[in-house]
């Protein structure tokens, strides 16, 4: 009994330890399952930003460049990056750069020009100016993506248009009149080339707009780096005009290239600084947003040689901080802080040159002369700093160095306020109309000034009381000046860069319009179909993405039904200048890889089988996908041939089911008939396809897109979703690669009396995608480098960089050995009898490599000037060794 007891006890000790282990195993899953779940929470919660951090992170620059000055910002990605904008310093350790370049001419004898040039970036570069006019180029992104009708170069080769183009793209006279340095035409085409001279033997170099950008973009890139500690930046982001032309955002990018960065996003420079307006006031313009609607704010930009006006509908969004839409913008590219400055310089030669003693001063501005060049140049710096202290006084000073002759050749003279803005009164006039145009074509949205929560002034050039007082005209207060003038723009486009570098920072979603028409082509022409005998047709050039309709980013498809050849498709703006060409290769190729593609899949109709397949080639097309990115410049993003097939498949039914169900289909009426193969046009795309013939319908509505107005449709953009998409696609007709797609599916029954089961046949339509190849084509048109020429330019900064480099590992050994000299000379063994023999060779050696550095040229090679290094680092004095 007391075994069995102990049996029972023990079995029945067993039974609970079972349970226990079987609850601490379910509690120790449910705790797991807890925190799985719990993990998948805060996964969803965090989204983008969590999944951010598994994904290396980088470092971006955004920059900020006007035609003046640059300003460059950092934001940081990973672990211990900070998540705030920090402007980037540069050599003078000043937050703003003024945008020129130096070339020096050194007198060294060597066949390689690059040797014998010595570069000079933003200060440095800008106090040469005055002096070497033909040797400092200032404010080159003022030429990014224009053309030249006709430059004509004269004796002292310096340009001068003399037919000129109302084309925006194009330069004007007076826009040439006031660059000091010298533009020339391009070999072969309408670009602008900028030509610098120099030296003893009158060197010419030339270079590019993209190659100009794109070693003042390095510069930034450089000095950025050196605040992050030397960790490399690859990232860029740059802000443009809202009006910028296709060609002058292409070269913006060809320029990053160039200086080895990427440039992931272009953004428009008063978009950037309504981000940043948004980040600091985030409880106030989207937090009661739901109850009280949208609001409204003016972004005032003017800044030194252009003025843009933007408003923006700031609303509420569930899966962001909230949406910025962009209604309405309006450039003009000559309005700014320069035109100020040359009306009140016109007024000095007009009313004060004349009086000057003791002999007048002739007029220097647009004179081609090297001398008035010169002059030109200190007059305009002169009236820009009166122009900058009338801003906090009555009257200021103008100081004109070496415009006069004598002695001190300094010019003086004095202005006050009131005339400067009784002058000036027209340039007042027309930015108040900028206001007054952009509250016009908002439709009624924002019906006035005073409607506006917020109207935000930004730029340089808004600092003159006059400009702040008459634009505050009808807002009811001061305008807004919460903004930093100089730096909003940067911080901005840094927030907006931010995802394309990984740096989890949630942000606001941004909807804008394509602001340029985007035109595509194919070549070879492809003859009329209806008539053989014709030929190719000449319009070839159809619109893809008309502007201010197309809200970015954007995808379109196109169906080319006649195409079985390799083409090219070339897209363009409205001018030509910007011209990107694609060819598509591998068409006849893939048309004939699914043609064999039935007979590699055709089923084997073996014995025992109910079920077998036909698989038939219907027909071909070529699809297309051209994008239009964020930064609004079009690209080929995909090509494909697009193969329908008819699969036809039989399968074997029992004959009691067959007959069944043609006794139902007597009994109600119908006739059996035979499978008809289903109609293969699939539904036409809202694109004109460019190898079919337009109807008079079609032609129609071409024409209306040639004629629309820069304004978007409302409508349009009404549909849009608050939250915006990351990418969105129209008039797209193919299914998924992958998919197959069924269509009028058809059944044919035909029982036989003495077969104990019937065949029934299954029509449908199965779509396969082979992929074609994409390939760039150089072209030698447009104003945009080719690929060719991006390559060799960046060749070029290259050179440049190693030739800085040299230099300045030449002057830093240089130092060092000076260095030495000077301490071995401070050596009281230096002035003490000679003991010995050793004692006596090391001053030997210290007074060769002294006279050996007073006799050396500049461009020494460095490997003599490290050997010479090394001599005075291992001198001894005494039998020890100094080094």
């Amino acid at each position: 009994m007391k075994m069995e007891g102990e049996q029972w006890m023990g079995g029945v000790a067993g039974v609970r330890r079972g349970k226990a282990s079987h609850f601490l195993k379910a509690t120790s899953c449910s705790t797991t399952r807890s925190l799985l779940l719990l993990f998948c929470i805060i996964l969803l919660l965090t989204g983008t930003p969590f999944m951010s951090l598994l994904v290396e992170a980088h470092h971006i620059l955004a920059v900020d460049l006007g035609v003046d000055w640059a300003k460059a910002a950092t934001l940081g990605g990973g672990s211990g990056a900070s998540l705030i904008p920090t402007i980037v310093l540069n050599d003078q350790a000043n937050r703003k750069s003024p945008q020129c370049i130096a070339f020096r001419f050194l007198p060294y004898d060597t066949d390689d020009i690059l040797q014998r040039v010595e570069r000079f970036f933003s200060e440095q570069a800008q106090s040469l100016e005055p002096r070497f006019p033909d040797q400092v180029v200032c404010g080159p992104s003022l030429l990014a993506g224009r053309g030249v009708s006709r430059v004509v170069t004269d004796g002292n080769n310096t340009g001068g248009v003399t037919q000129g183009s109302n084309n925006k793209d194009t330069l004007s006279l007076d826009e040439v009149a006031s660059l000091t340095f010298s533009v020339v035409p391009h070999s072969s085409r309408d670009k602008v080339t900028v030509r610098i001279l120099g030296g003893k033997n009158k060197s010419v170099l030339e270079f590019s707009t993209e190659e100009l950008i794109g070693m003042f973009f390095a510069y930034l890139k450089r000095i950025a780096e050196r605040g992050l500690n030397g960790e490399p930046l690859r990232h860029l982001v740059v802000t443009v005009s809202a009006h910028a032309s296709l060609a002058q955002r292409q070269t913006f990018v060809d320029a990053a290239a160039v200086a080895g960065l990427r440039a992931v996003r272009l953004v428009h420079g008063t978009t950037a600084a309504a981000v940043q307006l948004a980040h600091l006031n985030i409880e106030q313009f989207f937090s009661s947003a739901r109850e009280q609607g949208p609001k409204y704010i003016m972004v005032y930009d003017m800044g030194g040689r252009r003025t843009e006006v933007a408003v923006y509908e700031f609303a509420p969004s569930r899966q962001r901080l909230g949406t910025i839409t962009l209604r309405t913008a309006i450039v003009n590219n000559t309005l700014g802080g320069r035109a100020f400055d040359r009306c009140i310089a016109r007024y000095i030669e007009r009313e004060h040159f004349p009086k000057a003693r003791p002999k007048a001063i002739e007029p220097v501005l647009g004179v081609s002369k090297p001398a008035a060049r010169k002059a030109a140049v200190s007059l305009m710096r002169a009236v820009q700093n009166a122009r900058e202290r009338l801003s906090v006084n009555q009257e200021a000073p103008v100081v004109v160095q070496g415009v006069q002759e004598g002695d001190s050749g300094d010019f003086t003279t004095i202005i006050s306020r009131a005339v400067f803005e009784q002058e000036c009164a027209h340039l007042f006039d027309e930015a108040v109309r900028l206001r007054d145009e952009a509250i016009a074509q908002t439709k009624g949205i924002v019906s006035s000034v005073r409607e506006l929560t917020r109207f935000e002034v930004i730029g340089g050039a808004t600092r003159m009381p006059k400009l702040l007082e008459r634009l505050s005209d009808g807002y009811g207060r001061a305008v807004d000046r919460t903004l930093n003038s100089d730096e909003a723009a940067v911080v901005g486009a840094s927030y907006m860069g931010a995802a394309r570098a990984n740096i989890p920072i949630r942000g606001f979603a941004v909807v804008e319009p394509l602001m340029n028409d985007v035109w595509f082509s194919l070549t070879p022409l492809l003859q009329d179909p209806r008539d053989a005998a014709a030929p190719p047709r000449n319009s070839t050039r159809h619109l893809i993405f008309p502007k201010g309709s197309t809200i970015l980013p954007a995808v379109r498809s196109l169906q080319l039904k006649n195409r079985t050849a390799d083409f090219t498709l070339t897209l363009e703006d409205e001018s030509g200048h910007f011209t990107r060409a694609t060819f598509i290769r591998g068409v006849n190729e893939s048309i004939i890889a699914a043609q064999l593609l039935p007979q590699s899949l055709r089923a084997s109709d073996g014995a025992g089988k109910k079920r077998k397949e036909r698989l038939s080639l219907e027909h071909t097309e070529v699809m297309l996908e051209v994008t239009a990115t964020e930064s609004g410049i079009p690209f080929v993003s995909n090509a494909y041939l697009h193969a329908t097939y008819l699969k036809v498949t039989v399968a074997k039914e029992p004959t009691d089911t067959v007959q069944n169900e043609s006794n139902a289909g007597s009994a109600a009426g119908e006739n059996a008939t035979d499978a008809e193969a289903p109609n293969g046009t699939e539904k036409s795309s809202k694109l004109q396809q460019p190898d079919e013939y337009p109807g008079e319908e079609q032609e129609g509505q071409q024409q209306r897109d040639l004629g629309g107005e820069e304004k978007w449709d409302e409508r349009q953009e009404k549909a849009v979703e608050e939250e915006g998409e990351e990418e969105r696609k129209e008039n797209y007709n193919v299914s998924d690669q992958s998919s197959e797609k069924e269509s009028n599916t058809s059944e044919a029954t035909a029982p036989r009396a003495e077969d104990k089961s019937a065949e029934k046949e299954i029509v449908e339509r199965v779509v396969r995608s082979f992929p074609l190849s994409l390939v760039s084509v150089p072209l030698s048109v447009g104003v945009n480098l080719n690929k060719l020429e991006a390559a060799a330019a960046r060749d070029r900064l290259y050179a440049f960089q190693r030739v800085d480099d040299e230099r300045l590992m030449r002057s830093a050994l240089r130092n060092d050995i000076e260095t030495l000299i000077l301490h071995y000379k401070s050596l009281d063994a230096w002035d003490k009898a000679v003991e010995n023999e050793g004692e006596a060779n090391w001053r030997e050696v210290v007074k060769e490599v002294e006279q050996w550095l007073d006799d050396t040229s500049d461009n020494v090679e460095i490997s003599e000037l490290q050997r010479q290094q090394q001599r005075m680092n291992k001198l001894q004095i005494g039998g020890a060794t100094t080094g």
